[in-house]
């Protein structure tokens, strides 16, 4: 009888633990009162990150904003394509959030497509350029 009250101990706190875990672990960040609805949330390693886009049909442009935990923005700007195709349209505009190369400079669309800000296009090619193996260094 003892010997089956610890094993049922020890099932309910693995059992609380588990809920502990989700409670804690597995919330909806916050988003702050400045970021638009259509921003997708993105999980880096202090935090989250705030990334959407819209395609501008006159300019034949993406703009992009990229903004931190709190809703600082840290770019606001057009980005292009990593791959130097055309700029993305509206519908293609789908950002994940389910990448290995996730950052606070680049968007990662859900068709494998990558969009950087045109202000660092130079830097952001070579180092992922780098990151995918075309490159010895960044």
């Amino acid at each position: 009888m003892a010997r089956n009250r610890g094993r049922l101990l020890r099932i309910v706190i693995v059992f609380v633990a588990m809920l502990a875990y989700v409670a804690v672990f597995n919330r909806a960040p916050k988003r702050p009162t400045n970021v638009p609805y259509r921003a997708v949330p993105i999980p880096v390693v202090k935090g989250v990150l705030w990334q959407s886009c819209t395609y501008d049909a006159e300019k034949a442009a993406d703009h992009c904003t990229i903004q931190n935990s709190d809703g600082q923005i840290m770019y606001d700007e057009v980005f292009v394509p990593y791959d130097d195709g055309p700029a993305v349209q509206q519908p293609d505009l789908c950002i994940t959030a389910r990448t290995p190369y996730s950052g606070d400079d680049r968007i990662h669309l859900r068709n494998g497509r990558v969009l950087i800000p045109v202000s660092r296009k130079a830097d952001l090619t070579r180092f992922l350029d780098w990151l995918n193996g075309k490159r010895a260094q960044p």
